[in-house]
């Protein structure tokens, strides 16, 4: 047992002895003090406790329990050292724990080797023995210290320090300023920063490819970059020495953004640049419209399917290669361009990112077609409207066709029989040379190559002056009219056989050319032909050939030079619309009797003789005439002119004997006198003063009082004439119409001479025309031609000598119309059609008309200088012509074409039904219905206007329902028409899908589906349609369960696969506006059973 031994005055104690059972650490570097626990038992807190490694001396310990001690042991040799521990420090243990005492430890790695400047990241080294360090341990990069924690018995993660620069330093674990391991290389590499990422947005699947830019990436080894999508981590290669990697996306479980970072150093360290990448649901392809197109490309491709989305990186890949770009119409639908292609057939599929691609396998094919060879005719006037054929080699493609002439723009293309194609020419509005192609509706090209086609301003022939000419020819004839162009012209005189003979351009209104001679009198259309664009004027006028006349005799054969006399002309051949005779160069007019004679006044003229000649067109004077001899005039008194208005002015002229120069003289008008301007031999002019009666004997004297006028001459007086008002009160430059003065013009008759003045204030100049009197309130005119502009109007019953006081009455003159087009140009007998007349020169006047043949149109309407709106008349069936009035009288010439055609029987429709919102494309069955002719139908009331499809057939698209309509079926006839059939559309509630479920099933089919949505009606059959591509696999009939359900069941089909769902009525169009994805897979079947 233990007691105690009193020695002296000293105590000592007996204690169980102590035992060492480990050292922590176990080792240490052998140059360097080592901080050991030792663990054992009976250890005493004794001042005397203490520790001793091999054979150095005794070190003393700290007690921490009666099992723990702490020792600092001592810088020593490398070995192998026992530790024993003395609670009285004499008495040692003997129990032979080991504590290693070793050099640098090896490092067997460090990773990562590499790190950005900005630090923060931690390397792991791993040692080839067990590692013991001290609190005051530290990981030493280059020179500079950091933390350091031991994660095992041989690995310590060391924190990575902040550098200034990037470069190569040594990495060493230091206690206490020894070195316990040997030095590492580590590499601090430019912090890095992601400048883009390509694409953004990937599918839930995975796999897309995706490039990152950045800075910091260059002196990477490519070996060490990672990419890192929200926590996922995956391998990165770097493209040569750039600063871009690539990396897969790998899948995601969910839709939305995850960050996406870069790694430089294997994922140890990742950059902080905020970037997002998008995981959304796959795309896919169902169909697509049309179906194919030419190798050319060009045609725009619809293509259906869904989980669209609209990006700058939306396209469509044709095959492996042709990539392009798509456009975003709704998530089911986008619309792309079909590149140029070697014939055959190409996949189509669909990228939302331009990386990843649909692989629905949906086919499109490229199809080589032919080539454009010529067009005929070449040629056409600016209005438009003419017809071309264009010729084709080669294979002719299944698209609806248009023909495109270059700037002017698109026209409808038919089938004109085999290697052919017919267009309508739009209007242009400039004359010039367009290269003619052939592309689908869409815009793409069809047919290779182009041919070319001219643009002439329309000609038309108004006129011709004169209007006949000798059957000798050589008449020199104007041909009037407009777009008379400064190139080769001809005018073409339409006899057997045909003449031409070379123009003279003149303006674009007018040519010249020398009549032919004709072997027969008789009348012949004229036409202007342009040689160089084969262009023919339209328009009708007419030259008459006649017998050229001849003067055999004059009676009396002469007359007093004062003019007046009444001479018989005798000849052959006479009467013309134009008959004058001619004395000498004084043309006056001829008053025809017979074929044979023809009454012509005398004019004053000086004494002697001259050649009385004939002409019957005012132009074309015979050359055989006879002499007349004028003589000179005695004893006799003219006094021109001899009425004028009471409120005097008038200017007369006194001819006569007796009258010398310088003359002395005064006059009077009854008991008025008159103002005398000035006295000549022989003429004396003088001025009417005015009066209040109605005539007045004029008498001059001398200063002696002797009578010079020894005639009894008497001056009419007239009250004032006024004009009020005129009809129309506009015309053309070019004159001919027929213009009413109205106003008051009492006093004066037909014998009076009648003139009407039309002055132009602006360039002071003014027109004088004959005027006929009607009566006391009415005068009537032709206008002559003038420039365009207001003139004033005023009359004169003294040829010319007096006119009536300005009134504010104006007339306008406007530069000739014309009519290019008329659109639409074509309707039935009914009309009621609103068309647009397209042409020049129109102005808003109220007396504007269109006449459609010769039916005045219900209305126009003025829309501008080229456009105006007409109501289409009733009238037969049959093709008139559209021309237009501005002022209600003068119609132009040479109008566009317009159809009438018979009204169509209406007898079905195919679909009779559809939504309420409108927009079905229904087929209108019924006789008289005819390719290239629309026709108006009326649907519950509202017209609509129907597109041609062939014979028996329209097409047309449904308005939405009509406000007024009492129910949702409703009648739809021809316009104008009555039918013996009555024929009803019913307008349905508008569907939409929204789900479907299950979304897969077997291939043998005959799962039932639920299809939930909105707007299904329990009075319309419907049927669930599976559509590949653009093929109908199979139709099964839909049971409506409610207006939001409806089931139906799923056929069997050849081949697992994706394929779309739609519900429709049954008659086949489509009244969903969405179509659903359903998935066919393998028949499952078991194999065995284990256990």
């Amino acid at each position: 047992g233990l007691g105690k031994v009193l020695l002296g005055s000293m105590v000592y104690c007996f204690k169980t002895a102590p035992s060492v059972l480990m050292v922590t650490p176990s080792g240490g570097h052998s140059m360097t003090s080592t901080v050991v626990t030792v663990v054992g038992s009976n250890f005493m807190n004794f001042a005397s406790l203490s520790c001793r490694f091999g054979d150095t001396n005794a070190i003393t310990g700290r007690w921490l329990s009666s099992s723990q001690v702490v020792c600092v042991g001592p810088a020593k040799e490398t070995g192998n050292l026992t530790v024993e521990v003395s609670n009285n420090g004499q008495e040692f243990t003997n129990d032979g724990v080991i504590f290693a005492a070793r050099e640098s430890l090896k490092v067997i790695s460090a990773v990562p080797s590499t790190g950005t400047v900005v630090g923060g990241s931690t390397v792991l080294v791993e040692t080839d023995d067990d590692i013991f360090v001290s609190d005051s341990a530290n990981c030493v990069f280059g020179e500079v210290k950091s933390g350091l924690a031991v994660v095992g018995e041989r690995s310590v993660r060391c924190r990575v320090p902040p550098s200034e620069e990037t470069d190569e330093v040594n990495v060493t674990i230091v206690d206490n300023g020894f070195a316990l391991t040997e030095s590492v290389s580590f590499k601090y590499v430019p912090r890095v920063r992601i400048e883009d990422v390509s694409p953004r947005a990937g599918p839930l699947t995975g796999g897309t490819l995706v490039t990152v830019v950045g800075a910091g990436l260059e002196e990477i080894h490519a070996d060490h970059c990672r990419c890192r999508f929200g926590t996922v981590v995956v391998a990165a290669s770097r493209i040569g020495n750039s600063s871009t990697l690539v990396c897969v996306a790998p899948a995601s479980q969910e839709v939305g953004g995850v960050s996406i970072e870069v790694s430089t150093n294997g994922g140890y360290e990742f950059s902080r640049s905020g970037m997002h990448f998008n995981y959304e649901v796959p795309a896919s392809v169902f169909s697509v419209r049309p179906s194919g197109t030419s190798v050319a490309g060009g045609s725009i491709v619809t293509v259906f399917g869904i989980n669209f989305r609209d990006s700058g990186s939306l396209s469509c890949k044709f095959g492996l290669g042709s990539v392009m770009s798509g456009m975003f119409v709704t998530p089911t639908q986008i619309e792309c361009i079909a590149p140029r292609r070697n014939s055959g057939n190409a996949t189509v599929e669909v990228s939302t990112n331009g990386v990843d691609y649909t692989e629905s396998g949906v086919r499109f094919g490229f199809i080589e077609y032919g080539r454009v060879k010529g067009v005929s005719p070449s040629s056409g006037p600016l209005g438009g409207g003419t017809t071309v054929i264009v010729e084709v080699e080669g294979a002719l493609p299944a698209d609806l066709l248009s023909c495109y002439f270059g700037q002017f723009g698109y026209t409808p293309a038919v089938s004109a029989g085999e290697g052919r194609l017919s267009c309508g020419v739009p209007s242009a509005y400039l004359a010039d040379k367009v290269s003619l192609s052939v592309s689908t509706r869409e815009g793409g090209v069809a047919l290779h190559g182009s041919a070319e086609f001219m643009y002439t301003d329309a000609m038309a022939v108004i006129g011709v002056a004169p209007t006949s000419g000798s059957v000798r020819g050589g008449t020199s004839v104007s041909v009037l009219g407009s777009g008379f162009q400064q190139t080769l012209l001809k005018c073409r005189f339409k006899m057997t056989p045909v003449q031409e003979v070379d123009a003279q351009w003149v303006s674009f209104s007018a040519v010249t050319c020398s009549a032919p001679s004709h072997v027969a009198s008789g009348a012949v259309d004229v036409e202007v032909v342009s040689v160089d664009y084969g262009v023919v004027s339209s328009g009708e006028a007419k030259f008459q050939f006649e017998e050229p006349a001849t003067v055999t005799s004059v009676t009396p054969t002469s007359a007093l030079s004062k003019g007046g006399t009444l001479v018989t002309v005798t000849g052959t051949h006479f009467g013309g619309p134009s008959q004058v005779c001619s004395f000498g160069d004084a043309v006056m007019g001829a008053f025809i009797v017979s074929s044979t004679s023809v009454v012509c006044k005398a004019p004053a003229h000086a004494t002697g003789n001259i050649t009385v000649e004939v002409s019957k067109n005012g132009v074309d004077f015979t050359t055989d005439g006879v002499v007349f001899q004028f003589t000179p005039s005695s004893g006799s008194w003219t006094m021109v002119p001899s009425t004028g208005p009471m409120s005097g002015g008038t200017i007369v002229t006194f001819v006569g004997t007796g009258l010398e120069a310088g003359q002395q003289l005064t006059a009077s008008f009854g008991a008025v006198h008159a103002s005398i301007l000035s006295v000549s031999d022989g003429e004396a002019v003088l001025v009417v003063p005015g009066s209040d009666g109605l005539s007045g004997v004029v008498t001059v004297t001398t200063m002696a009082g002797r009578s010079v006028v020894d005639e009894h001459l008497t001056f009419r007086y007239t009250p004032d004439a006024s004009v009020a008002d005129i009809a129309p009160r506009a015309g053309s430059v070019i004159g001919g119409t027929f213009v009413s003065i109205t106003g008051s013009f009492v006093g004066v008759s037909e014998s009076d001479r009648c003139v009407v003045m039309l002055q132009d204030g602006v360039q002071s100049s003014s027109s004088r025309v004959p005027g006929m009197f009607m009566s006391s309130s009415l005068v009537v005119i032709v206008s002559p031609a003038h420039s365009p502009g207001p003139v004033s109007v005023s009359v004169s019953f003294n040829n010319g000598s007096d006119f009536s006081q300005a009134a504010g009455v104006q007339y306008t003159y406007y530069q000739v119309p014309e009519i290019l087009a008329v659109t639409p140009s074509v309707a039935t007998e009914a009309g009621g059609v609103l068309v647009t007349v397209f042409g020049a020169n129109f102005l808003p006047l109220t007396d504007i008309t269109c006449r459609f043949g010769d039916q005045a149109s219900n209305g126009a309407v003025f829309v501008s200088s080229t456009d105006v709106l007409c109501s289409v008349p009733a009238n037969s069936e049959g093709n008139v012509t559209v021309e237009l009035s501005l002022n209600g009288q003068d119609f132009t010439s040479g109008g566009a074409v317009f159809e009438y055609h018979g009204l169509p029987l209406l007898l079905s429709l195919e679909p009779s039904a559809g939504p309420i919102s409108g927009g079905t494309t229904v087929t209108v069955y019924g006789s008289g219905f005819k390719a290239g002719q629309p026709a108006l139908v009326l649907f519950g009331g509202v017209e609509v206007l129907t597109f041609p499809a062939g014979d028996g057939s329209a097409i047309l698209l449904s308005p939405s329902l009509p406000r007024a309509a009492p129910s949702r079926r409703v009648t739809v006839r021809v316009n104008g028409a009555s039918e013996p059939v009555l024929v009803e559309f019913e307008y349905l509630a508008a569907s939409r899908l929204l789900s479907l479920s299950p979304s897969y099933g077997t291939v043998r089919g005959g799962q039932m589906l639920v299809i939930a949505g909105e707007g299904y009606s329990n009075t319309t059959d419907y049927s669930c349609v599976f559509l590949q591509g653009d093929a109908a696999l199979a139709r099964t009939s839909a049971m409506v369960e409610t207006s939001s359900m409806v089931r139906c069941a799923t056929p069997a089909v050849a081949a697992p696969g994706v394929v779309g769902v739609e519900l429709t009525n049954h008659e086949g169009p489509n009244w969903a506006s969405d179509m659903l994805p359903y998935t066919y897979v393998e028949d499952p079947f078991v194999a065995a059973v284990v256990p």
